[in-house]
Formats: C-alpha cells, sequence, structure tokens
C-alpha cells in the first residue's frame, strides 16, 4: 500500500486482510499479503441514509447512501455514496476539506452470467503534520527524541497536502458449470499528489531545537516516460562504468575487479536527504522491505550452485516478479543489437535469503575491449 491519499470507507461493506498463500487469489504479491476491499452494494431492501458528524474541534462530515435495484426481477443493483467534510482534528495548524463520490452497479443478465462496475473518486487537501527523522546511531545507539504533544504540529499551515484518485473497475462472473466459475476483470486508477512536506532533523534531545527540512512539488505529475528514460541511463551508466573498470586494471600494480548489481524495486519509496551525514537516505516503514533485501543480495549465490550472481565484466539485475523488469527488457535489445552488451541473456533463479525467497536474476555480459 501506498499511502498517497486516504482510501475512503464510506462506500465499504468490509475489509479483507488476507496473508500467505490466501494472498495467491488475486495474482502475485509481496509475501506480507493483501488488503482487499469489499464494496457496498444494493440489497433486496432499499437503503436511504443521511448522516452527519461532528467533533468539538469544529470537523463535521455529511454522507449520503443510496442503494435501489430495479427491473421486473430485480437483476439490476444500484448504489451511491457520496460524503463531504471539513478536516478539523485539534492538531494546531491543521485545516483541510474532502470529497468522496461512488457508484457501485451490478446486472444479473442471465443465470449464468453477472457484471459488477465499480466507480470512485475521492479528493483530501489538507495540513500535513512534519515527520521527525531520526539522529545517526553513536555507537550503535539511537537517541530517540522527546514525543511531541499530540497537538503540536512541527510544520507550518502552508505545508498542503492536496491529493486525488479516480478508480474503475468491471468485473464478470461466469457459470461454466456447477462446479467451475469464470471470473474476468479489468479496469484502472490513476493517483495525483502534491504536497509541501516538512521533516524535523537535525534537533538536540534534550532542548528539541533543530531545522525544518521542506519539499516543495507543486504540480509535477509522474509520467511513467520519465521513468523509462532513467532505468535506460541506469542500464547505460552501468555499461559505462563496467568498461572504465576494466580498461584501468592493466595499470594496477594488483588486479582489483568490480561487480555491477542493480535492484529493480519497482515501488516508491520515500528518500530524505541526511544533512548531518550528508547523503541521501530511505526512511519510512513502509520501506524496511526495500531496505532488507538491499542489504543481503550483494552476496547472493545462484540457486543451488556455489556462484556468486555478480561477476566482473557483467550487470547482474535482481528482482521479485517478471512485470518489475518489463521497462528493462526493450533497452537491454537495443543495447545487444548495438554491440554494447552479449548476445547471451541469462535468467537465473536465486538462492533463499533470510527472510526472503523467490528472487530471480537476470545476468548480461558487457562487452569490453582487452588493452595490452
Amino acid at each position: 500500500v501506498v499511502n498517497l491519499i486516504d482510501i475512503p470507507l464510506e462506500n465499504k461493506e468490509q475489509v479483507e486482510v488476507l496473508k500467505g498463500a490466501s494472498s495467491m487469489y488475486y495474482g502475485m504479491v509481496p509475501p506480507s499479503g493483501i488488503v482487499n476491499f469489499v464494496t457496498k452494494r444494493a440489497g433486496p431492501t432499499p437503503v436511504t441514509s443521511l448522516t452527519t458528524t461532528v467533533n468539538d474541534h469544529g470537523g463535521a462530515k455529511v454522507h449520503m447512501d443510496i442503494g435501489r435495484r430495479f427491473g421486473e426481477e430485480q437483476n439490476v443493483g444500484l448504489r451511491v455514496n457520496a460524503a463531504t467534510s471539513k478536516e478539523e482534528t485539534g492538531i494546531a495548524r491543521y485545516q483541510g476539506d474532502r470529497d468522496v463520490l461512488t457508484l457501485a452497479a451490478d446486472w444479473r443478465a442471465t443465470s449464468w452470467a453477472n457484471f459488477k462496475l465499480d466507480v470512485e473518486h475521492y479528493r483530501k487537501k489538507t495540513s500535513e503534520q512534519a515527520g521527525m527523522q531520526l539522529p545517526a546511531a553513536v555507537n550503535g545507539v539511537i537517541t530517540l527524541p522527546r514525543v511531541p504533544g499530540n497537538t503540536t504540529n512541527l510544520a507550518a499551515e502552508w505545508a498542503r497536502f492536496d491529493a486525488q484518485a479516480n478508480i474503475l473497475l468491471l468485473r464478470g462472473d461466469f457459470a461454466l458449470s456447477e462446479d467451475w466459475v469464470l471470473s474476468v476483470e479489468t479496469g484502472g486508477a490513476r493517483t495525483e499528489r502534491d504536497r509541501n512536506n516538512t521533516t524535523f532533523l537535525n534537533y538536540n534531545p534534550q532542548t528539541g531545537a533543530g531545522t525544518a527540512s521542506v519539499t516543495i512539488a507543486p504540480d509535477r505529475p509522474f509520467n511513467h516516460f520519465h521513468l523509462k528514460n532513467l532505468r535506460l541511463w541506469q542500464l547505460s551508466s552501468m555499461v559505462a562504468v563496467t568498461k572504465l573498470t576494466h580498461s584501468l586494471i592493466v595499470r594496477m600494480e594488483k588486479e582489483l575487479f568490480t561487480t555491477q548489481l542493480i535492484f529493480v524495486h519497482n515501488h516508491p519509496i520515500d528518500i530524505s536527504f541526511r544533512a548531518d551525514e550528508r547523503k541521501f537516505d530511505v526512511e519510512g516503514a513502509y520501506n524496511i522491505r526495500y531496505q532488507m533485501i538491499k542489504k543481503r543480495i550483494d552476496k547472493v549465490h545462484v540457486r543451488n550452485t556455489e556462484e556468486r550472481l555478480t561477476q566482473p565484466d557483467k550487470i547482474a539485475l535482481i528482482y521479485s516478479d517478471r512485470a518489475d523488469i518489463d521497462d528493462y527488457l526493450p533497452f537491454i535489445r537495443y543495447l545487444q543489437e548495438t554491440g554494447v552488451l552479449q548476445p547471451e541473456l541469462e535468467e537465473l533463479e536465486l538462492e533463499d535469503l533470510q527472510g526472503l525467497s523467490g528472487l530471480k536474476a537476470l545476468r548480461l555480459g558487457v562487452v569490453v575491449e582487452e588493452e595490452e
């Protein structure tokens, strides 16, 4: 789950948390599991509900829920949920608004064919609480800061969070026999978020004095085209590094070989700049899996062998799911056709590591020139 915006629950009937093998029902997913949201649908009893909610901080919400079935056989159902709210939680300099509009439709076309349609639009624009970056460890110990008061906001009021999501899902269930049902699903989702993010760092654990680092990125929508360009640049740079380090070997008193490794992680992660150590670092609890894999793969072996994955004059790409490397394959073929990479492409399975299994890898040979 990438929390670009809160998922609304006004139109949800129940939330299912599936772990382990049961999560495979929804396809290849991370081993941690999957969260399935079941939407409310029109039942045999008509639904008409108008709910208002207020709190003692000035926040208020209005929620409308209408469900009806139509047709002589009640074979068509519509369920509409709409909500709007003023966000006030009692935290200093926190305020905003939120809107939700959803439609859940179903149609029993025949005794053996059912169709379901879900459309959702939701938007939230609020002030955003500042995060706190942990200080660097001293002698292996991280000194935790004092916990701020529950109404304290270290960010300014203009540190705004503005996000919206649009989702369209269509599903068809077809009874092939008494024992077999064919389910077909298609759909798409688009999420956009602008934010002025504040992180509190370089602070004194005793006094609480520190520096607020502000990241401003308004009106900069993500485009997958830019990611593809970055991956081509990444692969080309790895080739250049391989050739450069190989050419330097003949000038060394003792030969020193280098290996190149790319970890393909196809999910967003939070990266911040640690001013105290002057380096970029991954942060946040959601990125623990990334950190864990990154620290354990550099010496991984090919499954059922003693052979290290990383080899001189070769580039290795580690991935979890085949879809993760779809962007790289056209670039690999292009570099092979231009004579930069060798024509052989190794597809390998890797040994299980502590807490990790099922990793795979591609290994590419770089065309290098031998110097005398």
